[in-house]
C-alpha cells in the first residue's frame, strides 16, 4: 500500500469517527440558532401550565424534549417548543421538571399564535 493510500484511508476513517460529533454539534447549533433568531424580549407575556412533553431519541446521542402548552392572548393559543440534550437522563429530568409547572410564555402581540416558553 502506498503512502498516499494510507493517508487517504486514515483521513476517511478519521472523518467517519468525527461525523457523529459534527452531527451533534450541528443539530445543537441549529436548534439554538432557531430559538435565538428573533428578539422576543419586547413581546407580551402571560403564563401557562404545561400540558405534556415528550422525549425523543434523535440518534447519535441527541435527545429532544418537546413541550406542549396553551396560553391565552386575545384567544386561546397553543404552542410547542423543543430543547435538545446530549444525555437521555438530562432530557427526562428536564421533561419531568416541567410536569404541571407554571411557566412564562412570550408571544408576539402582532401575531399572538407565535410564542416561546421562558425557562427560568
Amino acid at each position: 500500500m502506498s503512502h498516499s493510500s494510507t493517508i487517504w484511508i486514515c483521513s476517511v476513517l478519521g472523518g467517519m469517527t468525527a461525523l457523529p460529533y459534527l452531527h451533534d454539534w450541528y443539530y445543537r447549533y441549529r436548534a439554538s440558532h432557531k430559538r435565538r433568531r428573533r428578539d422576543t424580549s419586547a413581546w407580551s407575556t402571560t403564563t401557562t401550565v404545561t400540558q405534556s412533553s415528550s422525549v425523543d431519541d434523535l440518534g447519535r446521542g441527541v435527545w429532544e424534549v418537546t413541550v406542549f402548552y396553551s396560553y391565552r392572548a386575545t384567544e386561546y393559543e397553543g404552542g410547542e417548543q423543543t430543547e435538545s440534550f446530549n444525555r437521555e437522563q438530562r432530557a427526562r429530568a428536564f421533561a419531568d421538571s416541567l410536569e404541571n409547572r407554571q411557566l412564562t410564555v412570550r408571544f408576539d402581540p402582532k401575531k399572538p399564535e407565535v410564542s416561546e416558553l421562558v425557562f427560568d
